[in-house]
């Protein structure tokens, strides 16, 4: 095994999922979308440890030296529309898969190849958001993440993770309208059904996101009978009165704020983007499982070059790796000197847990972040979400804290009280949705999911930052 050091590496985030997306994630670097992004630079592969990824020191670097070269050539606009060319490239590519008429070993190739586009883009798009955040501040272009939002706002562009619960607030004012004075327990389907114009637009609106809550390959379907359920709970709240942004007042350079919007939003788009071809994609994929007498949730935990070697145009082999099931409990991947991918568990995997992850003091009860989304203070029970199997433990009103929150997390993310993660600024997932759904957010604590445990008392301070321990289970 490769002998790392942790001096070399920076911790770019913890996003638990299963073994085939995580490889993929280990090599954004060999990807065409990336050299493109990054003006033919050579960038290393990173190292995934129990769903915490490192890339290396001289990466970052060099995206901060690709940043200043950006704006102090006067290059904003040039280089915010090559990446909207490569991000509307590497989106239709990707969005064409489920539409091919192919054999499987195809379908698998071009599933897999435009999948790794997609993410060699978003892992960029990630970095350079997390360089721009530092630059903008450190540079004065904004006095503070607030003040930031507030500049980035005129700019920003809506995601489909935004389109989708204004789309559920448009439907809540129409059945307003055709039924006045209805109440969130009144709204069933058998009540919807006796509204044709509304039902049709329900089922629309479910075609269209029936990726809604899955991410990383794996998540449950998004229904008619969620829908109803969403439109319900806005039927329960206040009617909101949508705000408008002017640009009038601007002060800094638009282009400068133009590339700042689009980093945003491609590094959200991405996940949306593979949501949707994945979740569409899932009849091939259970086909190919079956093939290997496996469920599609067991086939996830082979690498995309596992797959692709068991089934093929002149064999068939269903044997598995020696270290398969230990996969299914814990992993890790880098790429070693040879190019080949190291899936690692056990013994092997925890020597890098232990020189990689810290653990955080005990005895810490308070941190500070970013204020993403402003609010008033709330106090609440945790509940800490690490990866999709967590969610069936949330209620409604809880606070959520997570590592970072990703699509799958949005139905979540609609009942919390607050929301606190431990990486992230203004540009990213959670701070996006979190300011859609006028939910508390406070991002960049870096260890909220260690200091705080489920079923613990916080206080949430939306307006400096700050998270407090005000009681233990």
């Amino acid at each position: 095994m490769i002998n790392f050091k942790m001096e070399d590496y920076v911790f770019m985030g913890r996003w638990a999922q299963p073994v085939l997306p995580g490889v993929v994630w280990c090599r954004w670097n060999e990807t065409e979308s990336v050299k493109r992004a990054g003006y033919g630079q050579v960038f290393e592969n990173q190292i995934l440890l129990d769903g915490n990824f490192f890339y290396k020191t001289s990466d970052h670097k060099k995206i901060e030296r690709l940043l200043d070269e950006v704006i102090t050539s006067n290059m904003c606009q040039s280089y915010c529309a090559l990446l909207d060319e490569i991000g509307r490239e590497v989106e239709q590519n990707h969005l064409r898969v489920p539409e091919m008429e192919t054999d499987l070993n195809g379908y698998l190739s071009a599933l897999f190849n435009t999948y790794a586009e997609v993410t060699g883009f978003w892992n960029f798009t990630l970095l350079l958001g997390d360089v721009m955040n530092d630059y903008f501040l450190k540079h004065t272009f904004a006095d503070s993440s607030e003040d930031m939002i507030s500049k980035l706002s005129p700019y920003a562009r809506r995601t489909w993770l935004e389109d989708q619960p204004r789309e559920i607030q448009k439907m809540a004012r129409a059945l307003r309208q055709a039924q006045p004075g209805i109440t969130a327990n009144q709204v069933t389907n058998a009540q919807i059904s006796e509204i044709p114009e509304l039902s049709a637009r329900i089922d629309q609106h479910v075609m269209r996101f029936s990726w809604f809550g899955t991410h990383h390959w794996l998540g449950d379907a998004y229904n008619r009978a969620k829908c109803i359920n969403d439109i319900a709970n806005v039927i329960g709240k206040k009617p909101t009165i949508e705000k408008r942004v002017s640009k009038d007042g601007d002060t800094v350079s638009t282009p400068l704020w133009e590339l700042l919007a689009a980093v945003s939003y491609w590094r959200t788009h991405c996940a949306e983007i593979t949501s949707k071809v994945v979740f569409a994609s899932r009849p091939r994929l259970t086909q190919c499982a079956t093939r290997l007498s496996l469920t599609y949730e067991q086939l996830l935990d082979l690498t995309p070059l596992e797959i692709r070697e068991r089934i093929s145009f002149d064999r068939f082999d269903a044997n598995l790796p020696p270290n398969y099931e230990e996969r299914r409990t814990a992993y890790g991947c880098y790429i070693n000197g040879k190019g080949r991918e190291c899936v690692i568990t056990g013994v092997d995997l925890q020597k890098l847990v232990t020189v990689f992850i810290k653990v955080a003091d005990a005895d810490v009860r308070e941190l500070s972040g970013v204020v993403a989304s402003a609010g008033k203070t709330i106090s609440g029970s945790v509940v800490v979400l690490i990866s999709s199997k967590d969610f069936v433990k949330f209620k409604r009103g809880a606070i959520l804290v997570a590592p970072e929150t990703t699509p799958d997390f949005v139905p979540y993310m609609k009942l919390a009280s607050a929301i606190v993660t431990d990486r992230g600024g203004i540009t990213s997932h959670a701070a996006i949705v979190s300011r859609e759904l006028g939910i508390p957010c406070v991002v960049g604590t870096k260890i909220a999911t260690q200091v705080f445990k489920d079923c613990d008392r916080v206080e949430v301070d939306a307006t400096n930052g700050v998270v407090r321990k005000i009681g233990s289970k």
